[in-house]
C-alpha cells in the first residue's frame, strides 16, 4: 500500500507539472461554451465547467488566453489549474487499480496476485500518459465498467447495472459490454436480469440525452461521420460508406453468439467474457490509442490471472500504441500514406490474435 501512496503522489506532482495537452485544452474551452447554442455538452464537460468555477473563486484568475507553457515557466495558478482538472482522472485511475486488485484475489483466492494486478496497473507508463495526464472520460467509462464487474461478482446485480448504466451515459461503448454482464448474471433472479438490463438502457438513454442538446441534426450526422464523442456509435452502424452493416457489428454478433452457444460453464470470470467483445471492436473499428483504456483493465487482469503468454501480445500491443503516440509526423502525406496504415494493421492483428487466444482459453475445457 505505501508504494501505491508513493505512486500517486508522483502522478499528482506529474499532473501539476506536465502543462496542458490538446485534449485539456480543448475540453476546458467546451466548458466555457456550455451555455452557447451548439456547445459541447456531456458529463465531463460538466464536470470541467464545475471545475474551472471552483479554480476562479479560490484563485481569482482568469483562463489564460494560450496554454503553451514550459514546465518551468508556468504560472502557479495555472498548475493548480491542472492538477484540479486531472484529479478525477486520477481518482479514476486508482479505482480501476483497487477494482482490479478485488477481481484477482475473487478469481485465485490470492492477496500477492491481488496486489501485483493493481501495481501491474497503477504503474503502467501508458495509464499515466492516456489515463491521467490526457484526462479523457475515457478512463471514467473504464472505471465504471471495472466497478460494475465488481459489483457483479460480489452479487450486487442492481448496482452492477447501475454502474455499468453511467459508464454508457459517459461514454457509450459500455453498452457493447450489457449482453455479456446479463450472460454472467443468468445465475440470479430474473427480477435482477430485468433491473440489470434497464439501468444499462437508461444509460443508454442519459447518454442520448446530452447528446442531443447539440442538436438531432448534429445526432444524425454522428451516424455517418466520426466524432470522439459518439463512437462507437459510427463504426457499429456504419464502417464503410455504401455498407448498411458494419464489420464491427457482424463481428460482435459472431462474439455474442459463439459465447451463449458454446460457454456452458456460466461461473467463469465475467472478465474473460468482457474482453474478447472490446478486443473484436478495436480489431475492427477505427482504431485510435486513446481507447486501449477500455480494454487495458481487462487485459491487465488477463496479464497476472491468465496464460502468461498474453504478456507478450500485451507488451506488442502497448508497444504499439507508444510508437504511434510518439512517431513525429514530418508531413501529412507521409504520416497518413505510411505510418498510420502500417500501426493500424500490426494493431488489429495484434489484438485479433488476442481475442482468439482469449477465446480459445475460454472455450477450452478446463479453462473455464
Amino acid at each position: 500500500m505505501s508504494l501505491i501512496v508513493a505512486v500517486l503522489c508522483v502522478k499528482l506532482l506529474i499532473s501539476a507539472l506536465v502543462p496542458a495537452n490538446q485534449d485539456i485544452i480543448d475540453s476546458v474551452q467546451r466548458a466555457t461554451l456550455i451555455t452557447e447554442p451548439g456547445g459541447l455538452s456531456g458529463p465531463w464537460i460538466f464536470l470541467y465547467a464545475a471545475i474551472i468555477t471552483i479554480w476562479q473563486w479560490i484563485t481569482g484568475s482568469s483562463l489564460p488566453t494560450r496554454w503553451a507553457y514550459s514546465i518551468l515557466a508556468m504560472p502557479t495558478n495555472l498548475r493548480l489549474l491542472l492538477l484540479m482538472l486531472r484529479l478525477p482522472s486520477i481518482g479514476c485511475d486508482l479505482g480501476i487499480g483497487l477494482g482490479l486488485r478485488y477481481a484477482a484475489v475473487r478469481i485465485k483466492s490470492s492477496t500477492e496476485l491481488g496486489r501485483l494486478t493493481c501495481l501491474l496497473w497503477f504503474l503502467n507508463p501508458y495509464t499515466i500518459y492516456a489515463g491521467d495526464l490526457l484526462a479523457v472520460p475515457d478512463i471514467a467509462a473504464a472505471f465504471l465498467t471495472v466497478l460494475a464487474l465488481v459489483l457483479i461478482v460480489r452479487g450486487k446485480t442492481a448496482l452492477s447495472g447501475l454502474a455499468l448504466g453511467m459508464g454508457i451515459a459517459v461514454k457509450l461503448y459500455p453498452i457493447l459490454l450489457l449482453p455479456q454482464f446479463l450472460l454472467y448474471a443468468a445465475r440470479t433472479r430474473r427480477f435482477s436480469r430485468i433491473i440489470l438490463a434497464t439501468l444499462g438502457l437508461i444509460g443508454l438513454v442519459g447518454y442520448i440525452s446530452w447528446a442531443v442538446l447539440l442538436g438531432f441534426k448534429y445526432l444524425s450526422i454522428t451516424l455517418i461521420a466520426y466524432t470522439p464523442v459518439t463512437t462507437p456509435l459510427e463504426t457499429i452502424i456504419n464502417y464503410f460508406s455504401g455498407y448498411l452493416i458494419s464489420i464491427t457489428a457482424v463481428a460482435l454478433v459472431l462474439v455474442y453468439f459463439i459465447t451463449w452457444t458454446y460457454v456452458k460453464n456460466k461461473n467463469i470470470m465475467l472478465s474473460s467474457l468482457l474482453l474478447p467483445v472490446l478486443l473484436v471492436y478495436y480489431t475492427f473499428a477505427d482504431i485510435y490509442p486513446q481507447y486501449v483504456l477500455w480494454a487495458l483493465p481487462f487485459l491487465t487482469l488477463d496479464a497476472v490471472v491468465g496464460r502468461r503468454r498474453n504478456l507478450v501480445l500485451l507488451f506488442i500491443l502497448l508497444l504499439l500504441v507508444v510508437i504511434w503516440e510518439i512517431l513525429p509526423v514530418p508531413s501529412p502525406k507521409v504520416y497518413l500514406q505510411l505510418s498510420v496504415p502500417i500501426l493500424r494493421n500490426a494493431l488489429a492483428i495484434t489484438t485479433l490474435v488476442y481475442a482468439f487466444e482469449v477465446g480459445r482459453e475460454l472455450l477450452t475445457p478446463g479453462k473455464r
